[in-house]
C-alpha cells in the first residue's frame, strides 16, 4: 500500500480480505489436526453473524483502538486530540469503560510489556551494555542481587520463568518512555506537584537526566539521537535568539549526558 491513504471503504475491504485469510487458515489447521479442531477453531475461527461469514467495519475497533492508545505513554493526551474529545478525562472515560473487561486485558498487556522491557534491560546488562540515567545504580544493584540469587553465570542455564519471576517485582513501578524509563516511585518524583497514593508519572514534566525514578536503556539511543538532531536543526534555525539558542543547547547537553551513558 505504501503511502497511499486509504479510504474507509478501502479500509473495510482490506480488513475483511485479512479476515477471510484468517478464517480459511483456521479451517485448514483444523482439517489438518482433527483431534486439535475444536481448540483451533475456539482459538482462531471468527463466528458468523447469522448464516454470513461476520463483516467487518472499521469503526468497531473504534473503541478498541481507543483502549490501545490511552494505554500508551501520552495516550491519553494522543486519543483527546485524535478523537476530537474536549478534555483528557473526557477520552479516559470513553477509552476506559469496558463491560467485556478489555480493560483489565489491557492492563494484562502493561504488564507483560513491562516484564518484556525489564527483562530486555538485564540481557543487555548481562552483555555488558549498562542502563543510564540517575536510576543506574541502583538498577545495577539490582539486577547483580538477582543474578547471584538464581546463579545466572556465564556458561550456566537458568530457567525463563524463574528469571522472569524474580525480574516481575523490579517491573511492577516500570513505566516506559520514548528517550527515559520512569521506574516511578511517588517520593522521588520530580514530575509531580501533587503526591500521593493515585499518582502517576507525568512524562510531559520528566527530568531524565535528574529525576532519581529515570533510567536510559538501550532502546532509547535512537530516540535520542533523534531528540539531539532535531534540536541541532532548531539552534540553527532562523529567528532564534540567544537565549532560546543557549537553552536548546543545554537540553543538548543532557540528551548527550544521558546517550554517553548507555553507550559507554
Amino acid at each position: 500500500m505504501g503511502n497511499v491513504q486509504l479510504t474507509a471503504h478501502q479500509s473495510t475491504v482490506y480488513l475483511n480480505y485479512f479476515a477471510k485469510e484468517c478464517r480459511r487458515l483456521a479451517e485448514e489447521m483444523a482439517a489438518a489436526a482433527p483431534a486439535e479442531a475444536d481448540r483451533i477453531l475456539a482459538l482462531y475461527h471468527i463466528p458468523d453473524e447469522g448464516d454470513e461469514p461476520w463483516r467487518w467495519r472499521t469503526r468497531q475497533l473504534r473503541r478498541t483502538l481507543a483502549w490501545y492508545i490511552a494505554s500508551q505513554p501520552f495516550g491519553v493526551i494522543a486519543g483527546m486530540i485524535q478523537y476530537g474529545h474536549a478534555s483528557a478525562m473526557m477520552f479516559e472515560g470513553y477509552a476506559g469503560t469496558s463491560q467485556s473487561g478489555f480493560r483489565s486485558e489491557i492492563e494484562e498487556e502493561r504488564r507483560l510489556a513491562q516484564l518484556s522491557d525489564i527483562v530486555e534491560m538485564y540481557e543487555d546488562w548481562k552483555a555488558g551494555i549498562n542502563p543510564g540515567g540517575p536510576m543506574r545504580s541502583k538498577l545495577v544493584a539490582e539486577f547483580t542481587s538477582i543474578r547471584n540469587k538464581i546463579g545466572d553465570l556465564p556458561g550456566t542455564v537458568v530457567d525463563d520463568r524463574r528469571r522472569a519471576k524474580m525480574l516481575s517485582n523490579t517491573a511492577v513501578t516500570l513505566h516506559p518512555g520514548y528517550i527515559n524509563d520512569c521506574f516511578f516511585y511517588a517520593d522521588h518524583a520530580l514530575c509531580l506537584k501533587v503526591k500521593g497514593a493515585e499518582a502517576q508519572p507525568a512524562f510531559t514534566r520528566c527530568q531524565p537526566a535528574r529525576c532519581p525514578n529515570s533510567v536510559v536503556a538501550r532502546r532509547h539511543v535512537l530516540a535520542l539521537q533523534s531528540c539531539i538532531a532535531d534540536a541541532e536543526t532548531m539552534k540553527n534555525g532562523k529567528n532564534i535568539s540567544p537565549i532560546q539558542k543557549h537553552a536548546i543547547e543545554a537540553q543538548i547537553d543532557i540528551y548527550r549526558q544521558l546517550l554517553e551513558q548507555v553507550e559507554r
